[in-house]
């Protein structure tokens, strides 16, 4: 349960910095679609963007939140990424929460 209620949580902020790169799009895509690695980094968050989302969300990452306006920037599905984000969250609270009952 306490896995859940985390995950879900954490969820849903990370949706806000989605909703954040979303709105902001077109002025991110004026300003950097002229740079080489923006271009770059389009291609491959195309193709590996759901496995380099559930990474971040699984590994304790202090630059996580860029990874959701990232996602927005790049027009990511907004139900794929919750579920995504949700799925990596859980599993990560799990293990803590496992690990805390073990140890404690």
């Amino acid at each position: 349960l306490v896995a859940l209620v985390s995950s879900l949580g954490s969820t849903f902020g990370d949706m806000l910095y989605l909703i954040l790169g979303i709105s902001g799009r077109k002025l991110a895509k004026r300003k950097l679609e002229k740079n080489k690695w923006f271009l770059l980094i389009e291609t491959n968050f195309q193709k590996h963007g759901g496995w380099i989302l559930f990474a971040g969300a699984f590994i304790p990452n202090p630059m996580f939140d860029s990874f959701g306006l990232i996602a927005g920037i790049f027009n990511f599905s907004v139900l794929r990424f919750f579920v995504i984000i949700l799925t990596g969250r859980f599993l990560r609270y799990f293990v803590l929460a496992q690990l805390g009952a073990k140890f404690y």
